[in-house]
């Protein structure tokens, strides 16, 4: 049954901007989004730490922590919002909209309450006997565990909003408002130090700027979409179409997370508590050059949803092997350099012990990282499909290989045995999701051709054979610059298409200015 779509006729202009400068545009915004907050937390972080003491400062990351795992009773309604807004819009159906936002924000914030009650009535137990907190600190850390799971639906609500503004492809306004809160969770702490505070003053001004932050969230989506206020209803019809998709999302992310996680856990077991903290380092500064590509397929969900809302078939394949070239143009040369210079890294970042110990450690995942990096082009595509069932059952597989090979590994060649379970399970995955994906949306030779995406790979095996000669010659400091240069040189003259390089030049003062 159809609409009527009061709103949806306002123009004939797209509903979603999917220009190559937008999303350009956005992958740097975003860049720029987790980039900064990284900058400041770097050098607030050792201020708090002395402010609050070691042990304050660990109950803060654990208690926020749990409000990290308590916030899955989202049941990923908050990427269910998205897809669903995003299809609208694709279809022009933007009168659709209300009844997807308004019912899942309903469904939110009962689903936060009922987290909080959980927080509330858990916390006795959680304080005393699971995060064995010392007994000084058991009163200040059990009002502050109560104080954050107020938050939870706060939370839980500013998701689903920022999920609306995702849909939208606003993420120039989601920066806006995502910056300075994360910011401020660096700078809050120490505010608070300055006037004495105990954590749960510190924590309530957290959690104050998180519901102003709520506030900010609800006015831009109402300026980005006027017709929200046209009907503000629940829809309960639709309650088993956002659990649906959803359900599979949250477990996507749950599985995600213990994947993550597992292998130092394996290593603490299997090893000591030392071996954790040298594996430890190198795969944060493998996670943290993931801004690059996260930046960019943060965006493509939200995409290739729309586009599959307006069956634009064509463009959707051109975005999924574009997605795959630009990825490896982007962290392919970063990778490379912290693969040939990850022992003077290392030497100057932790000392001599973490570069005799880190060094192939940081190299494998490195390497598993390029790989892995590309799969966030057919997950995404596979949830823009609406299957999300498959990417959590590919996960399923993901995890049932990963333990045991983990587990044999690490018992055999300690954490490089664990890098080495890393890279190999990020191959084995990227080959199925791409399998799964190209199923589903089969790519000719004629898109991989149009875009020089085999030059692009050419290109990573090139750049790596001239870091080789370059550390055979011994080059060092000289030898990198002229690295990155030939890499620079490369990929413009080999790697991009003649569309591209007339974009860029086209375009590339014009990065930061408004086109909406």
């Amino acid at each position: 049954m159809k609409e009527s779509h009061s709103y949806s006729s306002v123009s004939a202009k797209p509903a979603v901007d999917l220009r190559s400068i937008n999303i350009a545009r956005n992958t740097v915004i975003n860049i720029i989004g987790i980039g900064v907050p990284y900058i400041v937390g770097f050098f607030c972080i050792p201020y708090i730490i002395r402010g609050l003491g070691v042990d304050r400062f660990g109950v803060l990351t654990l208690v926020w922590a749990i409000v990290g795992y308590f916030s899955f009773v989202d049941l990923g309604l908050a990427k269910a919002s998205t897809k669903f807004v995003a299809e609208s819009l694709g279809k022009g159906e933007l009168s659709n909209i209300p009844k997807y936002v308004w019912t899942t924000i309903f469904m939110q914030c009962v689903l936060g309450l009922i987290g909080f009650l959980i927080i509330l009535l858990t916390a006795p137990l959680l304080v005393d006997k699971i995060l064995n907190i010392p007994p000084e600190f058991t009163a200040e850390v059990l009002r502050t565990v109560v104080i954050i799971g107020f938050s939870l639906p706060i939370i839980l609500v500013s998701s689903s909003l920022r999920g609306i503004l995702e849909a939208s492809q606003r993420f120039d306004l989601i920066n806006l408002i995502k910056i300075p809160i994360s910011i401020s969770f660096y700078l809050v702490p120490l505010i608070g130090l300055a006037f004495h505070w105990q954590l749960p003053g510190i924590v309530t001004l957290m959690v104050v700027i998180r519901l102003l932050s709520l506030v900010a969230w609800l006015i831009i989506c109402l300026r980005v979409h006027p017709v929200l206020l046209e009907s503000i209803s629940f829809h309960g019809p639709l309650i088993k179409v956002l659990l649906r998709f959803g359900g599979w999302v949250s477990l996507s992310s749950i599985l995600f997370y213990v994947t993550i996680s597992i292998d130092r856990f394996i290593i603490g077991s299997l090893l000591s508590l030392k071996d954790v903290s040298y594996y430890s380092a190198p795969l944060e500064v493998v996670m943290r050059i993931g801004i690059i590509p996260g930046s960019f397929t943060m965006i493509l969900f939200a995409a290739f949803s729309s586009l599959e809302g307006g069956n634009q078939e064509e463009r959707s394949k051109m975005l999924f092997v574009r997605s795959i070239k630009y990825i490896l143009m982007s962290i392919g040369p970063v990778v490379l350099i912290l693969v040939f210079y990850a022992k003077p890294f290392l030497r100057i970042w932790l000392g001599s012990e973490f570069a005799h110990r880190s060094t192939l450690v940081i190299q494998i995942l490195a390497i598993g990282f390029l790989v892995s990096s590309l799969s966030g082009v057919p997950f995404n595509l596979l949830f823009g499909k609406g299957r999300a069932d498959l990417a959590a059952k590919l996960q399923i597989v993901e995890l049932c290989l990963y333990i045991p090979l983990a587990f044999l590994l690490i018992k055999f060649w300690g954490i490089n045995g664990a890098a080495l379970a890393m890279a190999v399970k990020s191959v084995l995955i990227t080959v199925l999701y791409f399998k799964v994906s190209m199923k589903i949306k089969p790519i000719k030779l004629q898109h991989l051709l149009e875009i020089n995406l085999m030059k692009s790979i050419i290109s990573i095996f090139v750049l790596a054979a001239i870091f080789i000669l370059i550390t055979y010659l011994r080059l060092k400091l000289y030898g990198f610059i002229l690295a990155i240069i030939i890499s620079a040189i490369i990929t413009f003259f080999y790697v991009l298409t003649r569309k591209e390089k007339q974009f860029i030049s086209r375009h590339i003062f014009s990065l930061f200015l408004k086109t909406h």
